[in-house]
């Protein structure tokens, strides 16, 4: 399902490759990409920094993988969540052509993603009663354009939970991606859509180490989602 909404020429497009792709480099520097083999005699408390980090995010894959009991295959990371909106509206939407949806009020970078790369942009109000969503609603303003739902739960600025039958009957009734952006899940009492996103296959989820984690200095998102998704991700990272 995913191959068929993406754009066109990136369907077989051959991902950058390195020689860190083709070989275990661990414990190596990388000569051939300048990195430092003397990071032990310069100083620098911490060697990792001399070296590029493994472009396969295979450790912290497979560790986030058994916390969250899904396939390491269903998870790509970014640098921070913003990253990953833009390579979503990168990988789906023309310029000038295609349309993202999403709710409002919510998260304002998906707004500045979409306007960055001349993406038009559209959003359903929420409920004024209780900010909750109007599936019915959102569907309604689905174009022959659009390809990306954007939405946030809990939402922000909102900070209430989506109603999970909303969101589950946009996905089932939306021929393009439902991204559900979960940074502040952990505040709240909610299970999110996890599981949901690796069975459902236009339905993915973001989440962050910024929040509830406190790590915002190490600027880590991901995504999880079904692992074609992950594939064409990974292609154009």
């Amino acid at each position: 399902m995913i191959k068929g909404l993406i754009r066109k020429h990136l369907v077989d497009i051959k991902p950058y490759s390195s020689a860190r792709d083709l070989y275990n480099g661990e414990g190596y520097a990388f000569l051939d990409a300048n990195e430092n083999p003397l990071a032990t005699t310069t100083g620098l408390s911490d060697p990792e920094l001399c070296r590029y980090p493994d472009p396969a995010q295979t450790i912290i894959r497979e560790q986030l993988a058994r916390i969250l009991n899904v396939d390491k295959m269903n998870l790509f990371f970014g640098v921070g969540s913003d990253e990953i909106i833009d390579l979503l509206v990168k990988l789906f939407c023309d310029p000038g052509i295609d349309e993202v949806l999403t709710i409002s009020p919510s998260y304002g970078m998906y707004e500045t993603v979409c306007h960055i790369q001349n993406v038009k942009i559209n959003s359903c109000p929420l409920e004024v009663e209780d900010f909750n969503l109007n599936a019915e609603k959102l569907l309604a303003m689905v174009t022959e354009s659009t390809k990306i739902v954007f939405l946030c739960s809990p939402n922000n600025p909102t900070g209430n939970l989506l109603n999970k039958e909303a969101v589950i009957n946009i996905a089932e009734n939306f021929k393009g991606l439902v991204v559900v952006d979960e940074a502040y899940i952990g505040f709240g009492n909610g299970e999110g859509f996890i599981q949901e996103s690796t069975k459902v296959p236009n339905l993915c989820v973001m989440r962050t180490f910024s929040k509830v984690y406190g790590l915002a200095g190490a600027r880590i998102g991901f995504l999880c989602g079904n692992s074609e998704l992950v594939e064409y991700l990974f292609k154009i990272k």
